[in-house]
C-alpha cells in the first residue's frame, strides 16, 4: 500500500513534535527539579540499606573529571545510535531491494524482464 507524500510529511512532523514535547514538557512542569544521574542515588541507597557493604571490584578507568566522563558517555551514545541507525538502514535497504526488480544502472529495465 502506497502512502501519500503529504501524509508522510504530517506523520514526520507529528513524531518530531512528540519527541520535542516529551523532552521539554518535564522541564516546564517540574519546577526546581533535580535531574541528576542515578549513580550517586544507587550508591546512597546501598549505603542506607547495608552500611558495611564493600564493592566487589573497582573501575578499570577513572575519568580525570566530570567533563571527560560526560564526553565518554556522549561518545558511547553516539556510537550506539550510529550502529542502530546503520542496522535499521541495512534491513530497510534489503527489504526495499526484495520488493522491486533490479534495474540497469543506466536507467533501462532489468535484462531479465526483456527475456522471451
Amino acid at each position: 500500500m502506497k502512502v501519500p507524500a503529504d501524509s508522510k510529511k504530517i506523520q514526520n512532523w507529528l513524531l518530531i513534535g512528540s519527541v520535542l514535547g516529551l523532552t521539554i514538557l518535564p522541564l516546564i512542569i517540574v519546577k526546581d527539579g533535580k535531574f541528576g544521574g542515578s549513580d550517586n542515588q544507587g550508591q546512597e541507597a546501598i549505603t542506607n540499606i547495608q552500611p558495611s557493604y564493600k564493592p566487589w571490584f573497582q573501575s578499570i578507568l577513572q575519568p580525570a573529571s566530570a567533563e571527560i566522563a560526560s564526553l565518554l558517555f556522549a561518545t558511547q551514545a553516539a556510537l550506539g545510535a550510529g550502529t542502530i541507525g546503520y542496522i535499521i538502514g541495512l534491513y530497510k535497504g534489503r527489504s526495499e531491494g526484495k520488493k522491486s526488480p533490479p534495474t540497469d544502472p543506466v536507467g533501462g529495465a532489468s535484462p531479465l524482464e526483456n527475456r522471451p
